[in-house]
């Protein structure tokens, strides 16, 4: 499992070419995994946004699915984008994903059935992590760049600085 998202008593793991694993927290004590999600790409990441589950789902695209019956998702609607998505964040009913070939794509959540983008993508290449804080999304790519992007309009996501991240004691 590569990420997890918790609401309530459920938990959900992205877990590759498994697709999603709910698992349920009634008894944190002891977790129960029930099975998975298959989905049709390689499922590198998760969200939560009012009772639906978003999946960073790679050539599979971002995958949403309704948690009306949380032990149970039912597919809600997709969004392909233009190359596999890497990675999700979500903000009130937008979706944050990194796409891998155009970068970060703000896309509304507002009716799930039929996710829209909005505007245009902030050119992100190999997007590997983000995260939202506010009006900031932070993200990664496989080649240690580190990204400032400002969403104070999610219309029109602004990157503000990159940096490049490198391990301690290399050059």
């Amino acid at each position: 499992v590569s990420a997890l998202a918790v609401a309530d008593t459920m938990a959900y793991g992205a877990a590759g070419a498994l697709g999603v694993v709910p698992i349920d927290l009634v008894q944190p004590a002891s977790p129960a995994p029930l099975g998975a999600i298959d989905t049709p790409g390689h499922a590198y990441g998760v969200a939560l946004a009012s009772g639906t589950l978003c999946v960073a789902d790679g050539s599979g695209g971002l995958r949403l699915y309704d948690l009306a019956e949380p032990t149970r998702p039912a597919l809600r609607g997709a969004y392909s984008g233009h190359g596999p998505i890497r990675a999700v964040a979500v903000a009130s009913e937008i979706a944050y994903v990194l796409d891998e070939h155009a970068g970060l794509q703000a896309v509304s959540l507002a009716d799930p059935a039929k996710p829209t983008p909005l505007g245009e993508p902030v050119a992100i290449e190999l997007g590997e992590a983000l995260a939202i804080a506010g009006a900031n999304a932070f993200a990664t790519d496989r080649i240690g760049g580190f990204f400032s992007i400002d969403l104070t309009n999610p219309a029109a996501p602004a990157l503000r600085q990159t940096a490049h991240l490198r391990a301690p004691g290399r050059a």
